[in-house]
């Protein structure tokens, strides 16, 4: 995976920075600017100046206004069927499940949450419980 090189720079180093587009951009850098130009100035020191350090910090806190009731009538999946890999809450009715053990793929990629508990990709839901913030 190839990232941009603008990653690199803290921007906090940052003193300027110029947006240059077609011709003058051309004009300065050559016929491979053409499609513009993104040109940045960083701070630097000037000989015979003292380190600086700064510091910089940011602190929040995030909070839920309101939760909204959510449907337990469906499960994951569209058109009335289970389907693990849909973002719908569309499948098959929970009150038709047989309630046996939900069938998981121990062998595929798995995820370990804050309990230490660890999750695998569901293949097959059978259990009739629903996703509650109280467990």
């Amino acid at each position: 995976m190839s990232q941009s090189r603008l990653n690199d720079i803290n921007p906090n180093d940052i003193e300027s920075i110029q947006i240059l587009k077609g011709a003058s951009a051309a004009a300065l850098w050559g016929s491979q600017a053409a499609k513009g130009v993104i040109y940045i100035t960083t701070k630097s020191g000037e000989k015979g100046d003292k380190p600086k350090i700064s510091f910089r910090s940011v602190y929040s806190i995030d909070k839920i206004n309101s939760r909204h009731p959510l449907q337990t009538a469906f499960g994951q999946g569209d058109n009335g069927s289970f389907n693990p890999n849909s973002t719908r809450s569309w499948g098959d009715k929970i009150s038709d499940r047989d309630n046996s053990e939900d069938i998981v793929d121990t062998f595929g990629p798995f995820f370990i949450d804050q309990n230490g508990v660890r999750h695998y990709n569901m293949l097959l839901k059978n259990s009739r419980r629903i996703y509650d913030e109280s467990n």
